[in-house]
């Protein structure tokens, strides 16, 4: 391919992209060429940009067929071109690597494998090895993966990993990584005994280490690599005593003032944790120090007290001495019917979103800058002032309270007061969960429950409270994903039923369905939930708070990004939607 045909302007473009990617040093870097148009951009630089940001990205076989096989024959001459013109060993690896993955011949793949061996010793060679030990594990990976793949030189890649590891004169930061690369990968399948001295090894690691999380992290490596190999139970109990030690680091001292009474109920966790691994480590002493240190803290473990409006608007009353207590202590009907209504729990109520809005509103940092809010990719959009200071006021206070919810359903999960299948019972049966609808379809009438849309979901839920009681690590990717996408659906239903509109028609005629956000919108929505309850909705799944439906739905998410907290919001999202059924019993006569 010969850039020449492109014109001055769009050569200049090129030109000065290349620039900037011979200084590149991490396998996966996002380089923006300068004073460039898609739309008025040529197909040849179109091509040639298209190239250059796949080569930087993460290389897939399928992905990079699927785009790139109809103009094979250009795409492996510019490549080659690239090859032969950079001094980047990066630069050199990723193409070959996009060679591979176009052709799957092995020579590309050898030679990448190559290249990226280059930029690990270039990594090693610099005198601040920790600044660029996240770069040295990507390019690890990749060999890995390549290896793998083609073979090249299996044994003595092998035999590379151990010398590394052994190797004083590099970090223990990259060893950390290099460990963490070789448990995740099955390169090592079938001579997994050679890595017998790695449990001992990541011990001494976290004894060096000065980062807590990196602490943690060789401790949990050291345990998994011990248990693969079946490592005799000395080491396994010695490396579960260090994990307890290690876990004190995340108890805050209490100082007994009201804004810090989140800290009982974070440091009541932390503690079941180092309860855990202190009897996994058979140390009776220190476990029961630790129970004694727990029930101690349980005692700090106080709720805020609320007060209502109940009948005459003068009259108070406190609803709960210990709502916490109160909650749990109760019957599992009311436990879900608190879940569901919203009565009483923590979240802030509309009036005191939009007092704060109000009051912050004319501050004088919103009259010099403008605001935007930044999504999950980074892409910026204008907000309102009062939307961002209601969305950061429901932020703030929803980060000291979430734990309050979490632990409501997960004791009442461990006292066998909640279930999926106490949950699904009464969602099904007592509740409009299990009425029957009717939708036709190509003149067929179907029939369906909104239980049976949301079932899985729920599940799945509960399956990772089991797991999270047991000490194992949840995945919590299903139901989110899974309830998040059947909220919508719901929502729709409950609109139409109350007599909304669930569609629009544009100027030609056509019609098409109203997305989440319109939904939201709808008046007919008020007969059944409270500004509260929208509040939850919005700053939940819309792009006014964490916009948790729309990154579901187009798959922004990876594995990191589903916690218990957006499981724990969507949750309850799900439920409130059972409100529904008091709008029914309201109007029925």
């Amino acid at each position: 391919m010969n850039v020449k045909t492109l014109l001055l302007e769009e050569q200049d473009i090129l030109n000065n992209l290349y620039l900037k990617l011979e200084k590149i040093e991490e396998c996966f870097a996002l380089i923006q060429p300068d004073n460039f148009d898609w739309n008025t951009a040529s197909d040849e630089l179109r091509l040639m940009l298209s190239i250059e940001y796949n080569s930087l990205s993460k290389l897939k076989v399928d992905h990079t067929q699927e785009i790139f096989t109809y103009r094979k024959t250009i795409v492996e001459e510019y490549l080659n071109e690239r090859i032969n013109e950079t001094q980047n060993h990066l630069l050199k690896a990723k193409y070959n690597h996009f060679l591979y993955c176009l052709t799957t011949h092995n020579k590309f793949g050898n030679q990448a494998i190559e290249e990226y061996q280059k930029n690990l010793e270039l990594y090693l060679g610099n005198p601040n090895q920790e600044d660029v030990s996240l770069n040295f594990q990507e390019a690890l990976d990749i060999i890995i993966h390549l290896t793998k793949s083609t073979n090249h030189k299996k044994e003595e890649f092998k035999k590379q990993i151990h010398n590394y590891l052994k190797d004083h004169q590099i970090c223990n930061r990259i060893k950390t990584y290099i460990i963490s690369s070789i448990l995740k990968s099955d390169l090592f399948k079938g001579t997994i005994i050679e890595l017998d001295y790695i449990s001992k090894l990541c011990i001494d690691l976290a004894k060096n280490e000065i980062k807590h999380r990196f602490v943690e992290m060789n401790l949990q490596l050291g345990l998994d690599i011990a248990k693969k190999l079946q490592q005799n139970s000395e080491i396994q109990k010695a490396i579960n005593e260090l994990l307890g030690d290690n876990e004190y680091k995340n108890i805050r001292q209490y100082d007994g003032k009201p804004e810090s009474i989140i800290i009982p109920h974070q440091n009541r966790k932390t503690y079941k944790n180092i309860i855990q691994y202190y009897k996994n480590a058979t140390n009776i002493v220190k476990h029961d120090k630790a129970v004694l240190e727990y029930n101690e803290n349980k005692k700090n473990c106080k709720l805020l007290k609320f007060s209502a409006k109940i009948g005459n608007s003068d009259e108070k009353k406190r609803i709960y001495e210990e709502l916490f207590f109160s909650i749990i202590n109760s019957s599992t009907k009311n436990i879900l019917y608190q879940l569901i209504l919203g009565n009483n729990l923590m979240f802030i109520p509309d009036e005191y979103l939009e007092k704060y809005a109000e009051e912050n509103k004319n501050n004088f940092m919103y009259q010099y800058f403008k605001l935007n809010r930044i999504d999950i990719n980074n892409n910026e959009k204008d907000v309102e002032i009062k939307e961002h200071l209601k969305f950061e006021a429901y932020s703030l206070y929803l980060s000291n309270t979430l734990y309050f919810y979490y632990d409501v359903i997960m004791t009442s999960f461990e006292c066998k007061k909640l279930s999926y299948n106490k949950v699904a019972k009464e969602l099904s049966i007592n509740l409009f969960f299990g009425q029957e609808l009717i939708i036709t379809r190509n003149d067929q009438n179907l029939s369906y429950t909104w239980f049976s849309m949301l079932d899985i979901g729920l599940k799945s839920f509960f399956e990772q409270l089991k797991l999270v009681l047991r000490n194992k690590q949840p995945d919590w990717r299903f139901s989110i994903d899974f309830l998040s996408l059947k909220f919508e659906g719901v929502l729709r239903d409950i609109v139409d039923l109350t007599g909304g509109i669930i569609t629009k028609t544009d100027k030609n005629g056509n019609t098409t369905e109203l997305i989440l956000e319109d939904l939201l919108r709808s008046d007919s929505l008020k007969e059944v939930f409270n500004k509260d309850d929208l509040n939850l909705f919005q700053h939940t799944l819309t792009n006014k708070g964490y916009n948790i439906r729309n990154n579901v739905a187009h798959s922004f998410y990876i594995p990191q990004d589903y916690t218990w907290c957006k499981a724990v919001l969507v949750f309850l999202c799900v439920l409130r939607l059972a409100k529904y059924n008091y709008m029914i019993n309201k109007v029925s006569p």
